[in-house]
C-alpha cells in the first residue's frame, strides 16, 4: 500500500491463503521515508490464514527477529514528536518498537520507544535516548498501547526536563535508570528502524505494530486532537 487505508479484502485476495510478509512499509507523509527489509527471513508477517489484526484492525506481527529500516531519512534535528501504536507478546523482555536515531556508527544517538529499557526496574514501558535509559510509571500488559513522546532534543538539553511521555493518553513521569541524561547531537541522524534498535539486536520487538508517526516539531497544542483521531479509528482506550 503506497497511499491510503489498507483494504482487508484486497490483502486477502493478494495473499490467496499463503503467508504474506512486509518487505516495504510505505511512508504516507510524502517524504519518501519508506522502511524496508530485503531479506525474507527478517520481514514481519501481515497475513497467515487471515489478516494479522490487533483490536480488529490490521497489524504487522514481529516475532523477535524482524525489522524494517530506512538509512537515509533525516527526520529531526531537535524538536520532535514520536507516536507509535503497538502491543507486546512478552511482558518481561526488553522490546523496542521504533528507533528514529543513530546514524551509522553512533550507538549513543538512539531514540527509542521500548519496553523494559536498559537497567529497568522491571516490567514497565520506557524510553532510551543518547545512552540514557528511562522507566515510565506505567506497567506492562498485553493490550494495545498508543505511545506519545515529544522532546526538545537539541544537543546538551537535559532529557528528563525536556521530554514528555504518555501511553493511551495517560501522562507518565520518566525515571532515569542509567546514563548521562543529556541529549546528544541529532543533526546527523538519518536512520529509522521499526521493530528493533538500529544497531543493537538484543531488544527486537515481539508483538504487533500498527502506526508510527513522526513530526519534526513539538505537537503539544495538537496532542489531544491527534490522539483522539487515532483512538477513534483503533479504539485503543
Amino acid at each position: 500500500l503506497q497511499e491510503g487505508e489498507l483494504s482487508l479484502g484486497e490483502l486477502e485476495t493478494f495473499c490467496n491463503g499463503s503467508d504474506c510478509y512486509i518487505d516495504t512499509w510505505y511512508d504516507q507523509s510524502g517524504n519518501g521515508y519508506d522502511v524496508s527489509n530485503a531479506f525474507h527471513s527478517d520481514q514481519p508477517l501481515i497475513f497467515s490464514t487471515g489478516v494479522v489484526t490487533d483490536g480488529n484492525n490490521p497489524a504487522i506481527q514481529f516475532f523477535g527477529g524482524e525489522d524494517l529500516q530506512n538509512t537515509n531519512a533525516n527526520i529531526f534535528t531537535g524538536e520532535v514528536t514520536l507516536i507509535a501504536l503497538g502491543s507486546f507478546d512478552s511482558l518481561s523482555e526488553r522490546s523496542a518498537i521504533v528507533d528514529i536515531g543513530s546514524p551509522e556508527g553512533s550507538d549513543n544517538s538512539h531514540f527509542v520507544l521500548e519496553q523494559n529499557t536498559w537497567n529497568t526496574s522491571g516490567d514497565t514501558y520506557g524510553f532510551y535516548a543518547s545512552n540514557t535509559s528511562f522507566d515510565s510509571n506505567i506497567s506492562t500488559d498485553f493490550g494495545q498501547k498508543l505511545f506519545w513522546l515529544h522532546a526538545n532534543a537539541s544537543v546538551g538539553n537535559n532529557i528528563g526536563l525536556n521530554t514528555t511521555y504518555s501511553i493511551n493518553n495517560d501522562p507518565s513521569s520518566l525515571s532515569s535508570r542509567v546514563g548521562f541524561g543529556i541529549y546528544n547531537d541529532y543533526t546527523a541522524v538519518d536512520h529509522i528502524t521499526i521493530g528493533s534498535f538500529d544497531t543493537f539486536l538484543g531488544a527486537r520487538h515481539e508483538g504487533k505494530i500498527q502506526e508510527i508517526i513522526v513530526y519534526d516539531s513539538i505537537q503539544v497544542s495538537n496532542q489531544e486532537a491527534i490522539l483522539s483521531n487515532i483512538n477513534r479509528f483503533y479504539s485503543v482506550y
